[in-house]
Formats: structure tokens, sequence, C-alpha cells
């Protein structure tokens, strides 16, 4: 039962040793926080918890009367604002700002004390609840530190900014808090423990530790290991392959094909397969066997049934029962609702610009993923090897080049490096990617992988004060281009077939561009303007909901448009895709990552969050490209996201750059797996020495600081370890008699030692005192002297491991 046995009250090393890991474990909590009055408060709460432990653990007080100590000084720590801040002559007598001061004390000062004191009291009783106290300092420092696994590396702020400012990785000041901390903990339970050889078992915790850690590094993925998803059942960028076999795969992976690249639109860029014929690409025969097939939607379904069997007709009769269709397999736009913004938004990747670029409206637009195929009522990934040639599939593994297209307005050319910070399938670059290319990962600690893209980007100039955006030159592109093949267009324009629609789009088209005073006609035939026209309804027309859900609704642009008019991206992005479509002006829905130009504020680096994903609308316009018509909502339901920190944008690109401002050449941060084997193997020893060694000098200093009670099993060790340090080693089956007797010609003082041991250990007679003691230990030291050599006494003391042969 719990305190019907108090402990022996704890040495007073041990008092301060606790002191040391409470201190560090209350600064590192309270320092961040609050100002130093506050901390030395802090500090003093844990002294005096820690000194009324060690008196009330061995005092007959029954645990919950210390408990309720420990509770009411934390609760009269709370209530000291409401307490204080109600006298009216305080503030008068003291000043405003030392009253605050005193709060502050007093408040952290005694909630400080109240924890340390219950914490420390309830271990001390009941040694099993020793882990409250490994418990309290692991969480102290997790919650500081903890977000550096989302991403977090500026926090703690102090401790961020101290290792920007000396030249320090924060990463690698985490490591070391981590490491530390794990000594302090071993250190605390090892000292709980009644055996004091216990403490050779720290070694061992920290190689455990190391190995564990590595471990989890491994097995546990972090919130980097996995980005958000914008598609429905499957992670960002990770849209694996329809399971259909009645299809073919969409895009293989585009690795370097750049000899098509020369003749754009067939089947060019980075796709392996044979670029002339659009239907059958490789062997797989699903492609040509819908063709033959009946037309009836119901009839692909079961026809992957024959794959086995090359035959085109199924050998079980289809026709008689046709199931309903199952939900598509296809990667698709999550139409469900989102959840709220996060308070603490996590890092997905940091892009540097190698020059500046301003773009279109101040919003970069990162595309990683193109649904263009219209299916079953969605968007789907496209199945055809000649559209979306533009989409960056996989990670780069060396150059190449994409499709360009000739140039009607000037494009800027964009060079970007990406570093990843969450794990992606897919590359994303800016729009449209011209190239892309691998480069070295500037801090494997902190990124996946990293590459290069270079883009043909729409640029906003800045005059007047103000930015302008080439809409003159937009506005006469036409749409879509020359060179498709009306299979292209047709797959470009395929809509629901909802009357609606088109009739929503002409009112739109006539009410809005009726406004225009005299521009009329020219807003119904620029494709560029009739769609600036429908966003503008959009913007206008539609709320932002996060909570928006339109998954059940076979047709989501239709439950939006015709029925609630809220939603979030996905569904403005489908919404204005059908509207755009029906006016023959070819688009899709892209998604990936919008960042608000105003956010990074004066450097090259953009922190990509994933409060960034986004999906929005692309048209194509002739000589330009895939152009984005976003819709910026004018009514929402939702606070805005949290805005990026700047402090933690700089620290990435930082990194990203490798101190190399330009960002053009890695530095020695990369390190090659052999380079990171002999680093852990380097730390691991250098763990293990240090541990072994301060097992050894704990073991001879012992005698020093032990407990009266103590010191004859003690002093006795440290003796022995004396002897050991030279060879002198109690044989097998030899008893600790017929060892002394042994060495009485000698060391004629270790007999003593060992009588005097023997008699407290067998009798419980206390002989020698600790002065008696260590006078013992000092002549058995001066007799080894003459008798071995200098070199042979140093190369004992500097053997870590001559302990271990003591009996």
């Amino acid at each position: 039962m719990l305190g019907n046995k108090p402990p022996v009250k704890e040495p007073v090393y041990l008092l301060l040793l606790r002191l040391v890991v409470y201190g560090l474990a209350v600064s590192l909590l309270v320092g961040p926080l609050a100002g130093k009055a506050a901390l030395a408060g802090a500090l003093a709460g844990a002294l005096v918890g820690l000194v009324l432990a060690r008196r009330l653990a061995v005092s007959r007080l029954r645990w919950p009367v210390v408990a309720t100590l420990a509770l009411g000084s934390v609760l009269l720590g709370l209530g000291t604002e409401g307490l204080l801040g109600g006298i009216d002559w305080l503030p008068r007598l003291l000043g405003t700002r030392w009253v605050l001061r005193l709060l502050d004390v007093l408040t952290l000062g005694l909630v400080t004390l109240g924890t340390v004191l219950g914490v420390r009291s309830l271990a001390a009783r009941v040694p099993l609840l020793a882990i409250l106290e490994a418990a309290a300092v692991v969480g102290v420092v997790v919650y500081l530190v903890g977000g550096h696994r989302d991403g977090q590396i500026q926090q703690p702020m102090a401790l961020a900014d101290w290792a920007w400012a000396n030249g320090h990785n924060p990463l690698h000041v985490h490591l070391g808090i981590g490491l530390l901390t794990l000594a302090a903990v071993t250190l605390l339970l090892a000292c709980e423990q009644k055996k004091r050889r216990a403490l050779a078992a720290v070694p061992v915790l920290w190689l455990f530790a190391l190995l564990g850690f590595l471990v989890l590094q491994r097995l546990v993925p972090s919130a980097q290991d996995q980005a958000p998803s914008l598609v429905a059942q499957d992670n960002l960028g990770q849209d694996t392959p329809p399971d259909d076999p009645g299809q073919p795969e969409p895009q293989p992976q585009p690795r370097p094909q750049p000899k098509p690249e020369p003749k754009p639109q067939p089947g060019p860029g980075p796709i392996p397969p044979p670029p002339p014929p659009p239907p059958p690409q490789p062997k797989p025969q699903p492609q040509p066997k819908p063709k033959p097939q009946p037309q009836p939607k119901p009839e692909p379904k079961p026809e992957p049934k024959p794959q086995p069997g090359p035959g085109p007709i199924p050998p079980p009769p289809p026709p008689p029962p046709p199931p309903p269709p199952p939900p598509p397999s296809d990667p698709q736009l999550d139409p469900g609702p989102r959840p709220p913004w996060p308070a603490q938004p996590r890092p997905m990747a940091i892009v540097l610009l190698h020059k500046d670029h301003d773009p279109i409206e101040q919003l970069f637009y990162f595309r990683e993923q193109a649904y263009s195929q219209f299916k079953d009522g969605r968007l789907v990934l496209a199945k055809r090897n000649d559209v979306d040639t533009d989409i960056l599939h996989g990670l780069p593994e060396e150059y190449f080049e994409l499709p360009s297209v000739e140039e009607a307005i000037e494009l800027a050319t964009v060079r970007t490096t990406v570093a990843l910070i969450a794990k992606h399938r897919n590359a994303f670059g800016l729009v449209n990617p011209s190239s892309l290319e691998p480069c070295d990962n500037p801090n494997p600690q902190a990124f996946q992988a990293a590459y290069r893209v270079t883009s043909k980007a729409l640029t906003a100039l800045r005059r007047d004060g103000g930015w302008v955006v080439p809409h003159e030159a937009l506005a006469a592109c036409q749409a879509g281009d020359p060179s498709w093949s009306e299979a292209v267009r047709r797959h470009y324009l395929a809509c629901p077939d909802d009357p609606r629609y088109r009739k929503l789009a002409e009112e739109i088209l006539v009410s809005l561009a009726g406004k225009k005073a005299g521009k009329g006609p020219r807003y119904t035939q620029s494709p560029y303007l009739r769609a600036l026209t429908v966003r503008r309804w959009i913007e206008e027309n539609v709320t932002y909901a996060l909570s928006a859900d339109h998954s059940k609704p076979a047709d989501v642009a239709a439950s939006v448009l015709f029925g609630s008019r809220r939603g979030h991206c996905v569904h403005v992005g489908y919404a204005m895709a059908y509207l755009l479509r029906t006016q023959g002006i070819p688009c899709r829905v892209a998604s990936g990552y919008a960042y608000e130009g105003g956010s990074r504020g004066n450097g090259s680096a953009l922190l990509l969050l994933d409060t960034h994903l986004h999906a929005w609308c692309e048209i194509y316009l002739e000589g330009v490209g895939w152009v984005v018509i976003d819709a910026a909502l004018k009514k929402s339901e939702n606070p805005p996201p949290p805005a990026v920190d700047l402090d933690l944008q700089r620290l990435y690109g930082e990194l990203a750059r490798g101190n190399n401002p330009d960002g053009s050449e890695r530095t020695d941060a990369k390190r090659s797996l052999l380079a990171r084997l002999l680093f852990w193997a380097v730390t691991l020893t250098v763990f293990l020495l240090a541990g072994l060694y301060a097992v050894k000098a704990w073991r001879r200093l012992g005698p020093r600081f032990a407990p009266a009670g103590w010191l004859y099993r003690v002093g006795y060790r440290a003796a022995l370890d004396q002897l050991a340090e030279v060879g002198l080693l109690r044989g097998f089956g030899e008893t600790r008699e017929e060892f002394a007797q042994r060495l009485v010609g000698l060391t004629p003082c270790f007999p003593a030692l060992t009588a005097a041991h023997m008699r407290q250990a067998v009798g419980g007679a206390e002989t020698f005192s600790r002065r008696q003691w260590l006078e013992l230990l000092i002549r058995l030291d001066e007799a080894l002297a003459g008798m071995f050599p200098l070199w042979r006494r140093w190369l004992g003391r500097l053997n870590p491991v001559s302990w271990l042969s003591a009996r």
C-alpha cells in the first residue's frame, strides 16, 4: 500500500542531479513563454518542490495527504491572479509592471512547486512510479520540439534563432536535445535501482535507444512521410493506375524521351509508346477491345473478365442482367467535405525561385496532376497518351524536356528548385513546365528529394504602381491547338448531357458581357474573356464552404450550380470546367498547390503548406498553353487559412540552398551512405565509451558521496576496482577472505578493508567511518603505486571495462 513503508532518504547527490534535470526541463518549458523573473520563480518552485518531496518521502504522511498538498499548490498558483488582481492598492504601491511580474513569479512558482512535489513524492514512495519523472521530462521536450517532426523546425523560436545565429542547423540542435533527454531519463531511472550495478546497463540502454531511433525513422512514418490528399482514396500525387483491365493504363512514367519532343502534339514528350496511332498503344489488348465491343455503358464493365483469353466475346453471357456499375476506380478529385484549417499547417515543400517572378494575379500555381477525362459524371485521370502531355509523372532521374508551344505572346522562362519536405510520388512545377532534371538533395535530414523545373509562365508587369496583366494579348488567342486531332478536342469538351449547363453559361455571358459598355460582342467571341466572365459569375454566386459535401450526387457540378451553391475548390473547378466546355472552350481541372505571392515576404523561397493544396480550372489557348482560370469566391463560411510563418520559410529556404545563396550547387550537407554509417559508428562508440567511463568514475568516487549505510559495500567495491586495474583479481571459487590473505604480502591494508566489509555485510556492525574508509583506499593506492610501474597503472585507469572484471 502506498505510504506504509517510507523509503530511505535519498542522498544529496541524487537531489542535485534531479535539480539539474528538473531545472533544464522547467527552463525549456517556461523560458520561451515568460521573462527572467517568471523563470526564476519557476526554478525556485522546482527546488522547493524537490526539497519538500525529499522530506515528505520519508515522513509518515499518507500519499493522499501529499497529493492534496501538491494539488493545492497548483490550484493556488492558478488562482493567484484572481486573488491579487482585485487588490487596488497593490499597483499603486508597487507599480503595474512589478505587479505583473509578481503574478508571473507566484503563478509559475506555485504551479511548478506543486507539480514537482506531486511527481517526486509519488515516485519516491513507489519505485514503479519513477516512470512519471521520465514521462514528465520527455513530455516537456516533446511538447517543445515535437512540431519539428511535422516540419516546424522554427519551434521553439528562441532555440531556432540561436542555432541559425551561431551557424548551427536546428535539426542537429533538436537531435542533441533528444540525446541529452535520453541521458537524463536513463540516469534518473538507473538511480532509482537498489543495486548500483544497474548503471552498467546505461551504455546498453543507449545502444537500444539509438537502434530504436533508427528503426522508428524507417518504420514509423512522420507527417512529412505522408502528403495530404485532394484525391479520393489516395494520397496527393500517389495516383495508382486503375484496376480496370479493360482500359489502358494512364500515361506511363514519362522517363526521358527527348526524341519525340520536336514533333509536339500527337504523342510527344516523355511518353515511351510509339506516338502515331492513338488507339492501341502497348501490348495490352484491352484498348482495341472496348472499341469493337457493343457500346452500351454496362458492357465495358464485365468485359475485363475475359482478359486471360484473347477472344473478343466473353464466355459468360453478360446481356441479361447487367449489374449496376461500381464506383470508378480511377483516382479522381474528392468532392467530399474538407476538414477545418489546421492551427499548425504542415510544410510540404520549399520552392526556390532562381530569379524574381511575378505571376499574373500574384498567385503561384504549382500543378501536380490534371483531370480531363469525363467518366460517369466525374473528371478522372486521362487514359489517352496524346492528352495532358505536360503533366510530370514520377520524380525525375535524369534531364528530360516536355512538349512546348510556339509562343504567341511573351512568356517568361522561370527556373525553380523544388525540395520536397513530405513524400510526393509525382513532381510538380509552375505551369507550364518545359524541362525537368534531378539535383542533389541539399539536406537529406530535412528533405525527401530535390529537382529543378523550368517553366514558361505568364508574368505580370509592374507599371505606374500597379500590376499589369497581359489581358489584351490573351483575349486575342484562340482556344485549343490546331494540331489536335478531333478525338483530342472532343476529349477536352466532354461534359454531362444536361442542357442546364449550356443555358446557364449563355445567360452568364449575355448578362455580364452586356454590362461592359460597347464590349458585349468581344466578350462573347474571345475564349479567354468568356472564361473570365464565367469566373466572375461564380465568384459572386457561389459561397466557399469547407464543410460542403457533394460526394453522393453523380454530377458534382450540378449539385453546386443548381443546388446549394456552396462548395470548396474541387466543386468550383468542376462547375467552371463544365460551363466552359459547353461553350467550346477546351479545359480541365488541375490539382496541386496555390501560393499567394504576398506571403513570400522579401525572399525568393516559397514554403508550400498543406493549406495551400488547391484545385482549379485551366483552359488551353493557342500559342500560350494551359492558362489558370481560378475563382476567388467573395462569400465564405470559413476564415482564411493561417498565414505562412516567414521564419519557418526562411529556415527551409536556407536549408534548401545548402548555404549557397543562388541555390545552384549543394554544399557538404549531402552525406554518402558510407559517411552516414561512419558517423553513426563513431557516435555510438563515443557514447559507449562515455557511458563506461562514467560508470567507472562513479564506482571510484562512490565512497565520497554514498550514505554511511552503503560504505561497506561501495568502499570495498572501489578497492576491488583498484586491484582489477593492475590485474589482481579474485579467482573462481575463491572466497573474499582467501583473496585478502593471498594479497596480504602485497597490500597489507586490503585485508583490513575486507574484514570491515565482512563485519558489516554479515553482522551489520558499522566499524569504519567514512574518513577511515577513504584513508584505507588511499593507502591501497599508494601500495599499488610502489608495486607496479606508472605506465601499468595508467593503462588500467584508461581501460573503460576494467571494473567489469572485479568480483
